[in-house]
C-alpha cells in the first residue's frame, strides 16, 4: 500500500514538472518572439530613415495564392536581381489546422532589411533560429532563379514554434507596419497571436 502511495505521488510530481516546464518553454519563447519583433522594428525604422518608406506595400497574400503575387514585391524583387523571377513560387506552409499559408511577406520583409546595409546590421543581431531559407515541407533550400540562370537564397523570418512571421503595410494608411508571429497554437489571427509595438 505505501509503495503504492509514493507512486502515485511520484507521478503527480512528473505531472506538474512536466506541465511546468512546458509552460516555462512556452513563456522563454514567446520572449524571444516579443524580442526578434522589436529587432524588426529597429530595422524597419532604421529602413525608413534611410529611403523615406517602409519596404513594400501588401495584403496578406491569400492561402493557396501563388506566393509572389504582390505586385510591388514581386516588381521590386525583379528590379533588384536585373531579372524575371522565375518561376513563380508557391510559398506556403501548413499552420496549426494544417491549412496552407502563405509566406511571401516574411521572405520579402528579410529581403528587403536584408538588402540595406544598415538594417542587415540590425537583423544579423537575431539569433541564426529566426531566420531560415529552408522550405517547410521538405526542408529543402528555398531559392529564386533569375532568367539567365542566376540562383538567390530567399530567406524568411520565422518565430520559435517554425512559423513564418506575416508582414502587412498599407502605405496609404500612415501607420508602422504590422509584424505578426501566429504564437503557439501557429494559427493566425487567433488570441495568442504576438504582434509589434
Amino acid at each position: 500500500m505505501e509503495l503504492l502511495v509514493t507512486l502515485a505521488v511520484v507521478v503527480i510530481l512528473i505531472s506538474a514538472a512536466a506541465r511546468l516546464g512546458g509552460y516555462v518553454r512556452t513563456r522563454a519563447a514567446v520572449q524571444l518572439t516579443e524580442s526578434a519583433l522589436a529587432v524588426i522594428d529597429t530595422a524597419l525604422e532604421q529602413y525608413y530613415a534611410d529611403f523615406g518608406k517602409f519596404p513594400f506595400g501588401t495584403d496578406t497574400v491569400p492561402a493557396g495564392g501563388d506566393g509572389i503575387s504582390d505586385p510591388y514585391l514581386r516588381n521590386h524583387l525583379e528590379a533588384d536581381l536585373d531579372g524575371m523571377v522565375n518561376p513563380v513560387l508557391p510559398l506556403t506552409e501548413k499552420d496549426g489546422q494544417n491549412a496552407d499559408q502563405s509566406f511571401a511577406s516574411s521572405a520579402g520583409l528579410f529581403w528587403f532589411l536584408h538588402r540595406a546595409p544598415n538594417s542587415r546590421s540590425i537583423i544579423d543581431a537575431l539569433t541564426p533560429s529566426l531566420v531560415t531559407a529552408k522550405y517547410p515541407q521538405t526542408q529543402q533550400h528555398l531559392t529564386v532563379t533569375v532568367v539567365g540562370g542566376v540562383t538567390y537564397d530567399l530567406p524568411r523570418f520565422v518565430d520559435p514554434w517554425g512559423m513564418s512571421l506575416r508582414y502587412e503595410y498599407a502605405p496609404k494608411a500612415d501607420v508602422f507596419p504590422r509584424v505578426i508571429s501566429a504564437g503557439p497554437d501557429k494559427i493566425f489571427d487567433s488570441p495568442d497571436d504576438i504582434e509589434n509595438k
